[in-house]
C-alpha cells in the first residue's frame, strides 16, 4: 500500500498495457456471461495495478472499467480463496473510491472507502481482539474516508478522521513526520 503512488514500473507498464487492455476487452463479456468460467486471482492483481496505472496516467473512465472487472473477479474467487480474494478487493476498493472522487462521484466513493475502511476494521489485532490492526494502510483508510466526509459536507466527521489517521501513523514503529503530508494539511482544510 506505501508504493501505490510509485511511478518506477510504468515504463515497463507501457509496454504491456496494449496487451493487457485487449486482454481485458476480450475477457471481461465471458466473466459476465460465464459463471463457471475458471479465474486466477493474479488476473484481479493485474486489473487492479492496471486500473491505478490508468489512473496515474488520467484515465479515469478506463481505470474505473479495469478495477470493476478486479471486484468482479475477487468477488468470484472469495469462496474458493478466502483470503487471497479478500486481500485483492481489499486493495481495489481504495483504488476505486479515489478514482470516483476524482470524477466526482462523491457518493460512490464514499461507499468505497467504508466498504475498505470496515474491511480493515475487522482485521483483529493479534495483541487485543477488540482492537483492529493498525498499520498504515488502516491510517490511509482513515484519511480517505476523512476526504470523502470533507466531500459530503461532514466537517466533523471528517476532523475525526483526519486525527485518527495521524494517531494511527504517530503509532507505527516505523513512523516519519512525512507520513503526516497529506494528513495536517487535509484537517488544516477542514478547519
Amino acid at each position: 500500500m506505501k508504493e501505490h503512488h510509485a511511478v518506477a514500473k510504468f515504463t515497463k507498464c507501457e509496454a504491456l498495457f496494449p496487451s493487457v487492455l485487449r486482454f481485458k476487452d476480450r475477457l471481461q463479456p465471458l466473466v459476465h456471461e460465464s459463471p463457471d468460467l475458471r479465474l486466477e486471482i493474479g488476473l484481479a492483481k493485474l486489473f487492479n495495478d492496471t486500473g491505478w496505472y490508468m489512473f496515474e496516467r488520467g484515465l479515469m473512465e478506463d481505470a474505473k472499467s479495469f478495477c470493476d472487472l478486479e471486484l468482479l473477479i475477487g468477488e468470484r474467487l472469495r469462496n474458493e480463496l478466502g483470503e487471497a480474494a479478500n486481500e485483492s478487493i481489499r486493495e481495489s476498493h481504495p483504488f476505486m473510491g479515489i478514482i470516483l472522487a476524482e470524477k466526482n462521484d462523491h457518493r460512490l466513493s464514499m461507499a468505497h472507502k467504508q466498504k475498505w475502511l470496515s474491511i480493515l476494521e475487522e482485521r483483529q489485532s493479534p495483541t487485543s481482539r477488540d482492537k483492529p490492526v493498525e498499520d498504515y494502510e488502516l491510517g490511509y483508510a482513515y484519511n480517505e474516508i476523512g476526504v470523502a466526509f470533507g466531500n459530503h459536507d461532514m466537517l466533523e466527521e471528517a476532523a475525526q478522521a483526519f486525527r485518527r489517521s495521524i494517531e494511527i501513523f504517530q503509532g507505527l514503529d516505523d513512523y516519519e513526520d512525512t507520513m503526516l503530508g497529506w494528513l495536517e494539511p487535509n484537517l488544516g482544510f477542514i478547519y
